[in-house]
């Protein structure tokens, strides 16, 4: 199209006397007016005819291109704003629907014609401008349960706007960096690859573990499920593995969000590329088509919607890290108090104290409580073993509360490694709230 359009110019500019003395290619004597405007109408007829193959036909064919930016990003021009991952929480997901926790609520899934699973709805959630946070859906003065249902696990999102709406047809894992060849996964082949089950607990680094009345979201930003997918060690050894020297893997989501963690960490058999959750197709708000499990860090480094992974030989700041949180995230040990409700008003006599502990991939070894505030302590009995090597614990005992007199109930654990809970109250920032669960009820 601009060649002939340079033809037409050329051809105009001539003297009207050679206008039809020119010579045209393969020997034919055409006035070159009319040979320049022949020209100039066959390319745009070519170009009509490719919008409408290209609207009406189908023409995709092969892997998309897919473009995924370096994970190591510059600070936005003239620095962040104060750190606030975490929005207004809204209410929770049973106190919405009057539900009562431990009610199973299926994800509802449709089939693309390729044979492919997604979710059928898109959750709606409330937005700020910084996201949007669901905190689970236990209800006050009820012990979680064991496995949390995907309808009450809690939720955290930086996306003010939406979360990414991906098709499983559409989507692809690109692995680059130091391997000895990159290459794309699409959704099929992912859920093809040999795959394993496991039980795991996610703890939100924002998540309180005392003093939960100062936060929105309270201490209830932690949750238990089964998930299912694949080793990441697997996915990355595909085509020749890892090259020698890659010490960090970069993951990279369709929200621009990165995390960083030592490969050795991503190498571990617990990290997993997740595509079911509950034994349903993965839900739109927890990260589909995939989402990581990076075991005994806080949920910020098991990074959802996942659109590729690069190991990289050296450490890069991600997301979260250049927002001044912690680089590591490592879990802290935590104990809370489900039974009774804080401020709760008992019955004199015995009464039932119990809850959840929760300490990584390290296990919960013992917990304790007292109804004192820490004069004595008493040893937890442990309601069931756990689940699996990274998962909480969920505790019982009993105490004994006089009429017309206040106690005050304290709750600690101490971890696999044998390392008891911090004691000294701490908020969350940067790398996650400390203290011994402690609420005062009363007896009537």
């Amino acid at each position: 199209m601009y060649a002939a359009a340079l033809t037409l110019v050329r051809v105009y500019l001539l003297p009207s006397g050679r206008r039809d003395d020119i010579r045209l290619p393969g020997g034919l004597d055409l006035p070159a007016r009319r040979w320049a405007l022949s020209l100039v109408g066959g390319s745009v007829a070519v170009l009509a005819i490719s919008y409408v193959l290209e609207m009406l036909l189908p023409h995709r064919t092969g892997l998309p291109t897919i473009v995924v930016a370096d994970p190591q990003e510059p600070l936005p021009p003239g620095g962040l704003n104060e750190p606030n991952p975490h929005p207004n929480a809204v209410p929770s997901p049973s106190a919405i629907a009057g539900s009562a926790p431990g009610t199973p609520v299926p994800t509802s899934t449709t089939t693309t014609t390729s044979g492919l699973p997604e979710p059928s709805a898109i959750r709606p959630l409330q937005r700020d401008q910084d996201g949007a946070v669901l905190p689970s859906g236990r209800r006050p003065g009820e012990l979680a349960d064991a496995i949390t249902t995907t309808d009450n696990f809690y939720i955290v999102t930086k996306n003010a706007g939406g979360d990414p709406l991906i098709h499983p047809d559409d989507w692809r894992l690109v692995v680059d960096g130091e391997v000895e060849r990159p290459f794309q996964l699409d959704y099929s082949a992912l859920t093809k690859l040999p795959s394993v089950e496991i039980t795991r607990t996610l703890e939100c680094i924002s998540n309180l573990v005392d003093k939960c009345e100062l936060a929105p979201f309270g201490c209830d930003l932690i949750s238990t499920a089964r998930w299912k997918g694949v080793r990441i060690a697997d996915v990355l050894g595909l085509v020749g593995g890892i090259k020698p020297g890659a010490t960090f893997l970069a993951t990279i989501s369709a929200d621009e969000y990165t995390t960083a963690v030592p490969l050795d960490v991503a190498m571990s058999p617990d990290a997993l590329l997740v595509f079911e959750m509950n034994g349903q197709v993965l839900p739109r708000e927890h990260g589909y088509p995939a989402r990581l499990l990076i075991p005994g860090r806080y949920g910020m480094k098991s990074a959802k919607w996942v659109v590729a992974l690069r190991p990289m030989r050296r450490e890069f700041v991600d997301w979260y890290g250049q927002r001044q949180w912690s680089r590591e995230a490592l879990v802290k040990t935590m104990t809370r108090i489900d039974v009774p409700p804080r401020d709760g008003r008992l019955q004199a006599g015995r009464q039932r104290i119990a809850g959840v502990a929760y300490a990584g991939d390290r296990g919960i070894r013992q917990v304790e409580f007292s109804a004192d505030g820490g004069e004595t302590w008493q040893t937890a009995a442990l309601i069931d073993p756990a689940a699996g090597r990274d998962t909480w614990v969920r505790w019982q005992g009993s105490f004994t509360i006089a009429p017309g007199t206040d106690a005050t109930l304290i709750a600690r654990a101490t971890d696999g490694s044998g390392e008891l809970q911090s004691e000294p109250f701490s908020l969350a920032q940067p790398d996650g709230a400390g203290g011994w669960n402690t609420i005062n009820v009363n007896g009537i």
